[in-house]
């Protein structure tokens, strides 16, 4: 490696890092519009949590950039129609790794991610970006590098229209859990902090946390409700359509109909829901800030139940000693991560085992 390329990605290490200190500390965030699903103040929020992460694991960062492989070749990127996460993910190891992109953007999301790339390509440049909703506009023949965030039928689909010999990277559907065992006031908000950030849409954020002991999930299951009733008044959701307000009510009426199901729920509307059930199963919700609480007799269960569903689980919040969680799950390290910290994943995360883009 040339001592220019060291010494440009140095700097761009840094000046990402200038950014996320403003996104932070400013209200640099204030010009983003409103989108779907999420309220102004949540929207904020959630893209402060991301940049929270992206300052992590600095040297390491630093070491990875220096030592992969450099191309100039522009990749497509297909990116989902639920949240912007993986936009501000993708444009920043894009931007790190010096990488032109071509971005499929969702119509659903089009305002708030024309004004997300707008604002990185204002704070950290030069960018060579591309975007477009129309699905002819890019098409995956002509790439080296294509990746898929999406439907696992959509990541099917476009796999099926590229090159035998293109790098291909699909982010399918899988969802995040939490673990909880001893608890207190900090614990509750750490897991109300990753159900709010983008209100649950996004693979890293937790639809279903068990607790150890059934006495002591119910009263979690409780605490987790005014968590989040006290979190809507300073960071309201925001509308969801009228098929997710469905699912919602459905999801709390099958809990209630269970003879040992608790609903705890807001008055009004679905703005948030804690639906506890004593029993060890996954299962996905509605998302949109509701949750499932359930019941783990102990750590040794959870661990085993962990490991039979482990294809489908990205990541596990857990509130204890992550270390010793880690090593119990062997192999997958990184599927723990620090409750409260699960929407704060360093950039070199291996999402769905595969390694980071661009890296």
């Amino acid at each position: 490696m040339t001592n220019d390329r060291a010494e440009d990605q140095a700097e761009r290490v840094g000046r990402l890092h200038q950014l996320a200190q403003a996104i932070i500390d400013t209200e640099i965030l204030d010009s983003l519009p409103e989108c779907e699903g999420l309220s102004k103040e949540t929207l904020k929020f959630s893209v402060r949590r991301s940049f929270r992460g992206y300052m992590r694991d600095k040297e390491l960062l630093l070491s990875a950039l220096q030592s992969r492989k450099s191309t100039k070749d522009r990749a497509l990127i297909y990116l989902p129609s639920n949240t912007i996460a993986p936009l501000l993910n993708t444009m920043v190891l894009a931007y790190l790794a010096d990488r032109k992109l071509a971005l499929k953007i969702s119509t659903r999301n089009v305002a708030i991610s024309w004004a997300v790339i707008d604002l990185i390509l204002k704070e950290l440049f030069p960018m060579d970006v591309q975007s477009s909703t129309r699905s002819d506009e890019f098409l995956p023949a002509n790439y080296r590098f294509v990746a898929v965030f999406g439907q696992n039928e959509t990541v099917s689909e476009i796999r099926s229209q590229c090159a035998n010999d293109i790098e291909f990277a699909g982010f399918g559907q899988k969802l995040s859990i939490g673990y909880i065992e001893d608890w207190n006031d900090k614990t509750v908000e750490r897991a109300v902090d990753d159900i709010v950030a983008w209100n649950q849409f996004g693979c890293l954020s937790p639809q279903t946390i068990f607790v150890k002991g059934r006495e002591n999930a119910a009263k979690f299951a409780r605490a987790l409700s005014i968590g989040l009733a006290a979190r809507e008044d300073a960071l309201p959701r925001g509308s969801v359509n009228s098929a997710t307000a469905l699912e919602i009510r459905i999801a709390r009426m099958n809990t209630s109909m269970c003879g040992d199901g608790e609903v705890a729920a807001s008055e009004r509307g679905t703005a948030w829901s804690v639906l506890f059930q004593p029993e060890l199963v996954l299962q996905a919700c509605p998302l949109a800030r509701t949750v499932n609480v359930r019941l783990a007799q102990d750590r040794d269960e959870f661990v085993e139940f962990v490991r039979q569903h482990q294809h489908i689980i990205e990541t596990v919040g857990v509130s204890g000693d992550l270390d010793s969680m880690r090593c119990m799950f062997e192999k997958s390290t990184e599927i723990a991560s620090r409750l409260g910290e699960m929407q704060s994943p360093s950039l070199l995360r291996r999402h769905g085992g595969l390694k980071p883009l661009f890296i």
